[in-house]
């Protein structure tokens, strides 16, 4: 959809946001299966989408695709969901997804019609939206939903996109049907048409009978046989007027709020057609899992606030054309699917789009480039090495480099060229990459949101206790699949990110005053200096003079002051000090990871305190001295920092990373994790699932006493993951330790 709509999310791009639903899923997860929240989301533009067409060879696994966005759009109608719920099982997660009616077929089809003005000429549309329409009409998960059908089809005709054998009169009905029984017995066929405007008087009196059900209203057309719904139409107060001449009516509008509703939909001719003498036009309304009791006692059975009869002339109208209002076309059923510039009129690129197994996503990506220079031709037929080259892995840029000669090449998406493939063809000249989507992209800080500092209240526990809160809450920054990468860094698998999202849980915990609290902290990159020499692997030093309330993310963050790749005098006046510090220690990969990140951070609380300086170079891997010394009040009052130069610190909002909850599963160990502080779960852990102890550098919520660190002596409650026989204070001691442990782990 990325693809398409031309906005891709920056947590999907970044793995990552600062926006934290930890308590939702807490709760959630205490009550049903599901872990429930609603997060927001933060888009970015798809980078050089204006210059792309997409072409896609099969046409059968488009519309698959196209297919389950349907189903997703509309998964409230899923007959098993109303299955469940009449055979007594109303858990909250059913019942809210049965309640969740956000979409109508107008949206679905207008993602259509934006779908279609990015595919290339190249690309079978009419394959695509036959499969699509085929799919919805065999679905039986959706039987519900078939109310909607003749809806679906008016909107793919009027939007241009497929002419829907539905739309065509039934070859049930006799043909004199149309011309005598009908209210289209003075139209000829050409006016008739395929579609038909069709306007509804309704007292307003009848309308306030929907006040209060919480549910979307449906412009319906009942007959015997039948319920043909429409969401989508348009309602204004005023009167009307017939002219059965050019066979469309005109709204007169009114500001008086006293007068008639004239709602007016779009439906397939034919429909009302079958027997019109029993065929009734009604406003209706939807109704839902949790206000269905309701609509039900307010409205009886039909859940139509107001009914006239087809062949009431005096509250049903019809048009074989946009009525208008006031003598000017209804703009909405106009304007509705404006045509784009048409893509044979603009000079792009083609982009050969390859789905996955399952037709859920992307999987690859192709792109051609033809070389047209003389000089470069040479180049090829002289048999000149041709190699592709990652320009950058957050915007899709990737150059084909043949000598001296380099051509860009833009994708839609970002791409991963470890396993891309290369064709070249020297007598045709031209060079084609095949490139997966990328899956693992390094991440970047424009996920992060802006917060002002000095505006949050400071978070402290008035009972001089560590805030205990605070580790329950850094366990859900983790997704499960990150948790269980946790558990492999304890036996030797180190992945950066993860890493890095460890440390910052580390921070903030011993902040808050947990093992050992200090608020100063060295980055240690353990690939430079010896293990002895702590600051010759400094590159960097973090000072926190308080952690802060940030409630619209619901989380907090750290009021920390950076100095980034400290200088010898530096370190040697940090030593002189005197001040109490903590080490974080890792490797180069998490080490470059942090530098790339503190810039995001001292960025994301910079307020227009500072800028960039015209000498500048902004560097992208380490944070610059341009915002040093600038609002550093902060650091100057507390005491123990006043041998440190306040002109070389930087400020920034240092906050822990969440992983969103739309990508990856979080919270699944929430059953044992509830259980072992005594809180009662509603449910079983689920089935397929095993209960692992979480490894926690450190722990406030753990039942069991602290032990004494292996290596060190201090109080431990982290434990061997292999033998749970000794119990180490943070993971620098069980890894340095692990040699010595090593032959009586058992």
């Amino acid at each position: 959809m990325s693809l398409v709509l031309g906005l891709v999310p920056s947590a999907y791009i970044d793995g990552y946001t600062t926006l934290s639903t930890a308590h939702q899923i807490m709760f959630s997860r205490m009550q049903s299966d599901d872990a429930n929240s609603h997060e927001r989301i933060v888009w970015r533009r798809t980078p050089h989408l204006d210059q792309s067409l997409l072409h896609f060879d099969k046409p059968s696994e488009l519309a698959e695709l196209l297919h389950k966005v349907y189903y997703e759009m509309f998964d409230c109608e899923d007959i098993a969901l109303a299955r469940q719920v009449k055979s007594g099982v109303k858990s909250n997660s059913i019942l809210q997804r049965m309640s969740n009616i956000t979409y109508t077929r107008h949206s679905f089809v207008s993602l259509l019609a934006a779908f279609r003005r990015r595919l290339s000429p190249e690309t079978d549309w009419t394959s695509v939206a036959n499969g699509i329409v085929d799919r919805v009409g065999r679905d039986n998960r959706l039987i519900i939903g078939m109310n909607s059908y003749q809806d679906l089809c008016a909107h793919l005709h009027a939007a241009g996109l497929l002419d829907v054998v539905p739309l065509y009169h039934s070859p049930q009905v006799p043909q004199d049907v149309y011309k005598s029984r009908t209210v289209f017995a003075n139209w000829s066929d050409e006016e008739i048409g395929h579609l038909v405007y069709v306007g509804l008087r309704i007292r307003v009196r009848d309308m306030a009978r929907a006040e209060g059900l919480a549910s979307p209203l449906l412009f319906t057309v009942r007959t015997p046989a039948a319920l043909n719904y429409s969401a989508t139409f348009y309602a204004l107060h005023g009167s009307v007027t017939v002219d059965p001449t050019s066979k469309t009516f005109d709204v007169q509008t009114s500001s008086d709020r006293s007068h008639d509703v004239i709602a007016i939909a779009r439906v397939p001719a034919w429909t009302l057609m079958v027997d019109p003498d029993t065929t009734t036009v009604e406003m209706g309304v939807r109704p839902g899992a949790l206000n269905g009791p309701a609509i039900f006692r307010t409205l009886g059975m039909s859940m139509a606030v107001f009914s006239a009869p087809l062949v009431d002339t005096a509250n049903v109208f019809f048009s074989r054309s946009p009525p208008t209002v006031g003598g000017v076309p209804l703009a909405p059923f106009i304007e509705e699917y404006v045509p784009s510039v048409s893509n044979s009129e603009l000079e792009m690129r083609t982009v050969s789009v390859t789905l996955d197994s399952r037709r859920e996503g992307v999987a690859s990506l192709t792109l051609r480039e033809d070389v047209t220079g003389e000089e470069e031709r040479a180049k090829w037929t002289d048999k000149v090495d041709v190699r592709a080259v990652q320009v950058s892995s957050t915007d899709g840029v990737v150059e084909t480099v043949c000598g001296t000669f380099s051509r860009p090449l833009h994708f839609t998406l970002t791409v991963d060229l470890k396993d891309a493939k290369l064709r070249i063809a020297r007598k045709s000249f031209y060079v084609e990459v095949v490139a997966p989507v990328a899956r693992i992209v390094p991440p970047s800080a424009l996920p992060m949101h802006r917060v002002i500092l000095d505006r949050l209240p400071i978070a402290e526990d008035r009972t001089n206790h560590p805030m205990k809160w605070l580790d329950m809450h850094g366990q859900f920054s983790f997704s499960d699949r990150e948790r269980a990468n946790r558990e492999r860094f304890f036996n030797g698998g180190r992945v950066p990110f993860v890493e890095f999202k460890d440390d910052l849980f580390v921070l903030l915990m011993r902040c808050a005053g947990f093992q050992n609290p200090v608020r100063v902290f060295f980055l240690l990159d353990e690939s430079k200096g010896s293990g002895s020499d702590f600051l010759a692997q400094t590159h960097a030093v973090i000072f926190v003079s308080a952690l802060k309330w940030d409630s619209t993310a619901s989380t907090i963050v750290a009021d920390a002051y950076v100095i980034s790749h400290p200088d010898e005098e530096t370190l040697e006046m940090l030593a002189a000090s005197g001040v109490k510090a903590g080490q974080l220690p890792h490797p180069h990969a998490t080490a470059t990871l942090w530098d790339k990140m503190l810039i995001g951070f001292a960025k994301r609380c910079g307020n227009g305190t500072w800028f960039h300086k015209a000498s500048c170079s902004r560097p992208t891997a380490a944070l610059c001295g341009c915002g040093a010394g600038v609002d550093v009040g902060g650091f100057k009052a507390v005491k123990e920092w006043k041998g440190v130069p306040a002109e070389k610190v930087t400020r920034a909002a240092i906050g822990m990373l969440f992983a969103p909850h739309f990508l990856e599963n979080v919270g699944g160990h929430m059953p044992n994790f509830a259980t072992s502080m005594g809180i009662p779960v509603a449910r079983p852990p689920p089935t397929g699932t095993t209960s692992s102890r979480v490894h926690v550098p450190v722990s406030a919520t753990t039942a069991e006493p602290a032990g004494q660190c292996a290596r060190c002596g201090n109080d431990a409650r982290l434990e061997c993951p292999k033998c749970g026989k000794v119990k180490y204070c943070d993971k620098n001691c069980m890894r340095v330790h692990a040699k010595a442990h090593k032959s009586a782990c058992k």
